[in-house]
């Protein structure tokens, strides 16, 4: 399971709590992994922070897009910016 590693500290530290944010304008926070009941775990922690979780697919293959250096790394996306990278 890799999620919750991706996003600057300062940024999780306050981004899932702007007043005011439409639920449209939430920040995007990854999950990848290959077990589906710590997805759906992890899925809501994301939620419960203000941010929405988004699903990067397996692993191996969703861990490698949100590596330092990767696509999704540190990017502050809204889910739709998101989901246009996946």
């Amino acid at each position: 399971m890799k999620s919750l590693n991706t996003m600057y500290f300062e940024t999780l530290a306050v981004a899932g709590t702007v007043p005011g944010r439409q639920p449209s304008e939430r920040l995007a926070h990854f999950t990848a992994g290959d077990d589906a009941k710590a997805k759906e775990i992890v899925a809501g922690i994301i939620t419960d922070l203000g941010f929405v979780p988004v699903d990067t697919g397996p692993l191996h293959s969703g861990g490698i897009l949100q590596q330092p250096g990767g696509p999704l790394y540190n990017r502050p996306l809204t889910e739709a910016q998101a989901l246009a990278w996946i």
